[in-house]
């Protein structure tokens, strides 16, 4: 238990959804350690492969358990406001940094900005500059 707490605390969780996924990445190391000492002392065949299969289902849950911490502490800037008018609805601000690039055209007779994206490579990151209307 001890062992544990001490890889949460070596998470340094910021807040609670941080600390649950450092109690469940905890957990996992813990289950994949149980799962090769298991393997290691399987007799058989087919006790050394079952146990082969939960080690790497378990590994593959760890890793993704820390992909998901690195990502949530990425794009931890977005926060939850309820919006004034439509019934209180909630909606997602976030930072204008992270917004896609959109056309900055505007209608000569209304003033209304165009809402057209700006066309991106194919991984999404920098804009080309082509204007993708519909």
């Amino acid at each position: 238990m001890n062992y544990a707490l001490s890889i949460v605390s070596g998470v340094r969780p910021k807040d609670q959804i941080e600390a649950t996924l450092g109690i469940q990445m905890a957990a996992i190391h813990l289950a994949t350690m149980n799962a090769a000492a298991n393997m290691g002392a399987a007799k058989t065949w087919e006790l050394r492969e079952s146990q082969e299969r939960t080690l790497n289902r378990l590994a593959r849950t760890f890793v993704a358990q820390v992909e998901a911490l690195k990502r949530y502490r990425s794009t931890g800037n977005r926060r939850q406001r309820r919006s004034r008018g439509w019934g209180g609805a909630r909606k997602m601000i976030d930072n204008p940094m992270n917004r896609a690039p959109r056309c900055t055209a505007r209608s000569k007779r209304t003033g209304v900005g165009c809402k057209a994206f700006l066309a991106s490579d194919r991984r999404g990151r920098k804009a080309s500059g082509k204007i993708l209307h519909r």
